[in-house]
């Protein structure tokens, strides 16, 4: 396997959508190489990425490559979306809301009290 182009690391995750987006239209069967060589992707972060984020529509076909099938009912903006490493708004204020409902209730600080005690009385 020859080693990917290098390639601005922007535009690695929009041109793994188009070629994706391409070879299901045309029922293409891609290679690992070909995706790298492609993308720009080192196999390693294509692994990764197959194993955290494509394997919904990215299927090994047995034969050493792979089949695209669903990524049609993903917009390009949703996808981009899971390659972004800023946490979005909402996001933020939506962990930070359930911290605030989990650690601030009454059974929360009971059970804090009762495992405090339970080690007391365990020695």
């Amino acid at each position: 396997m020859q080693q990917p182009k290098k390639r601005n690391p922007k535009d690695m995750a929009p041109r793994a959508y188009t070629l994706f987006k391409r070879a299901e239209r045309t029922n293409r069967v891609l290679t690992v190489d070909v995706i790298c060589n492609y993308t720009g992707y080192s196999v390693r972060t294509f692994k990764g990425h197959w194993s955290k984020k494509y394997r919904q529509f990215l299927h090994h076909d047995g034969n050493g490559g792979y089949t695209v099938n669903g990524l049609s009912q993903i917009t390009r903006a949703e996808f981009l979306s899971w390659h972004s490493q800023l946490a979005k708004p909402s996001q933020v204020k939506e962990v930070d809301r359930y911290y605030k409902l989990v650690f601030g209730t009454v059974e929360c600080r009971m059970v804090i009290v009762v495992l405090v005690l339970a080690g007391i009385v365990w020695r």
